[in-house]
């Protein structure tokens, strides 16, 4: 069976985007991005909600293609144009498009059978409520989160409703010299 790892940046006041969903406040670093690199090596499978997707999609396929593409985006362009894409999208059901799968209905259902179907560990990357469901029906096994020093005031939150406790078992931290600490947390017993 496969495992879920979640994979998000945030702020310190638990924003994962501003009010309007941007993201220009996440703090890059070549050691950073080495970090997640880390994370890709060990995953062949990507999960994303619709509107993490799209930005996804809208930046990584033609990433390495530029001629000042940095080494973090040739990696990262290589590794999201190898993996299939599983994204739980209410208007696109049940569309396969290349590497991209779209699923919208019985969405616990899906990534259950994702899981034990998969050859290959999947990353959950951004995607808040996506990331929220899943957390509390025990199907996530590991949460990464870059929290950033960083405070929005608004935004979109982490975890806005949490309907029940959930405790997390810390497994690594790893500090960054851009001030960003990775907190890396074991959700299954």
């Amino acid at each position: 069976m496969a495992t879920i790892t979640a994979h998000m940046h945030v702020t310190l006041d638990g924003y994962a985007a501003g009010p309007n969903g941007e993201m220009d406040w996440i703090l890059h670093s070549a050691e950073l991005f080495e970090s997640v690199h880390e994370l890709t090596d060990r995953t062949g499978v990507a999960l994303y909600g619709r509107k993490t997707w799209m930005l996804m999609d809208q930046y990584w396929p033609t990433a390495a293609d530029k001629p000042d593409a940095s080494e973090h985006d040739k990696i990262h362009a290589a590794w999201y144009k190898s993996v299939p894409h599983h994204i739980i999208s209410a208007s696109r059901h049940g569309e396969v498009n290349g590497l991209d799968h779209f699923w919208g209905e019985d969405v616990l259902g899906y990534v259950r059978r994702l899981k034990e179907e998969s050859t290959a560990d999947i990353l959950l990357l951004g995607s808040p409520s996506i990331q929220r469901l899943l957390m509390q029906e025990g199907l996530i096994d590991t949460a990464r989160y870059y929290v950033n020093p960083v405070l929005l005031g608004g935004g979109i939150r982490v975890f806005p409703e949490l309907t029940d406790r959930l405790v997390m078992r810390r497994k690594e931290v790893q500090t960054f010299g851009n001030g960003v600490v990775a907190l890396e947390f074991d959700l299954q017993s």
